[in-house]
């Protein structure tokens, strides 16, 4: 069948952007020297699935914009469709497991850090690939591989229980499991973590602009308030935390002795006058691990909304109509790995680091 370029360009376009963005997220971590923390693991489990998947749709996209005709079938269209099936599905279950290593440090009784032992690390993220390698090579054994609607081989159209089977079922149950843990994450944080801004910029009632948070030598943590600022004591919801009176206190940081930071010990049992005991637990370990639970779940949320066209063409490729602007909607789960990679940009602060880089660039040239 002749192409079809108003689905074959898009679908490419976005193969080769997935490839180009993920791949500089693998070597951002192939040259940082940084030590990496758990979540870094399971990004870059997803990124690798999300190079793997768009590089084999960019070299199968290309060979369809060049001769001008879908994938032909063959040796070829079976290896591509196998290493589709495998990296989409890791994709897929890496999302998975990067929401629920956010459930479960939200549902520890103290914010404390996923495992930091290395075997620990490896079998997790293994462990993702232990389906897409089984459906995968199913799906190779049973023959079901052939051309499909896109630039790629897949399953195709008949075997239509096979395809839920082995591909769709998995991926709408892990798109259903990822929308009730971000629901569940987000309104636990709400409740536990009211009286804490995760986000420099958010609104806030109380008047707050900037709270720049240090911790100095001897374990002192400073906490320098730029404007006046009311503070509202947390109610106490979970075990361990005491109660706390419920009014609110006032501070300002302009004082007729001059500009004073607020100095207090990290080691503190009470509450103070500076932030409520509920916050001054939390604060600074548990503002940095939630904030990064918050921004983690931007990966199921990309995930989902891009995934909708696409399994939404399948279920009427099944029907036997499928609409061509829902064929070409489809081409938006080629940008899954650009968008994560965008994601993995903003959550590690890539923009700040870029900035400091080429302003040492200029000091060096001035």
């Amino acid at each position: 069948m002749a192409v079809d370029y108003a689905v074959a360009v898009p679908t490419f376009i976005g193969s080769v952007m997935s490839t180009i963005a993920s791949s500089l997220v693998l070597l951002s971590y192939a040259t940082s020297s940084r030590k990496r923390h758990f979540r870094h693991w399971l990004i870059l489990n997803l990124a690798i699935a999300d190079f793997i998947n768009a590089l084999n749709n960019s070299i199968s996209g290309l060979a369809v914009l060049k001769e001008g005709h879908d994938v032909t079938p063959g040796t070829g269209c079976i290896l591509n469709a196998w290493i589709g099936q495998l990296s989409v599905q890791a994709g897929d279950f890496s999302v998975l497991a990067i929401a629920l290593v956010a459930l479960w440090i939200i549902n520890q009784r103290a914010i404390v850090s996923a495992p930091d032992a290395n075997v620990k690390k490896l079998l997790y993220c293994s462990s993702v690939w232990i389906v897409p390698v089984c459906t995968s090579t199913i799906g190779f054994g049973l023959k079901l591989y052939g051309p499909v609607s896109g630039n790629w081989c897949w399953i195709e159209p008949q075997h239509l229980g096979l395809r839920y089977a082995l591909g769709h079922g998995w991926r709408i149950a892990i798109i259903l499991t990822t929308v009730g843990i971000y629901v569940y994450v987000f309104v636990i944080i709400k409740r536990r973590f009211a009286g804490i801004a995760f986000f420099p910029h958010a609104a806030s009632n109380s008047g707050q602009r900037t709270v720049n948070v240090s911790r100095g030598p001897g374990g002192v943590m400073t906490i320098e308030l730029e404007t006046t600022v009311v503070v509202e004591s947390v109610a106490a919801e979970h075990a361990g935390t005491r109660g706390i009176d419920s009014s609110p206190s006032t501070i300002s940081d302009r004082e007729s002795e001059g500009h004073r930071p607020v100095v207090m010990s990290s080691k503190a049992e009470t509450a103070t006058e500076i932030i409520p005991y509920t916050a001054q637990r939390a604060m600074p370990h548990s503002y940095s691990e939630i904030r990064r639970i918050m921004l983690l779940n931007g990966y199921p949320i990309i995930y989902v909304i891009l995934w909708i066209p696409g399994l939404l063409n399948r279920l009427f490729e099944s029907l036997d109509y499928s609409p061509r602007w829902l064929k070409i909607l489809q081409a938006s789960t080629q940008y899954v790995g650009l968008a994560n990679a965008i994601t993995y940009s903003y959550n590690e602060g890539a923009k700040w680091r870029f900035r400091a880089w080429r302003a040492g660039l200029q000091r060096l040239y001035d």
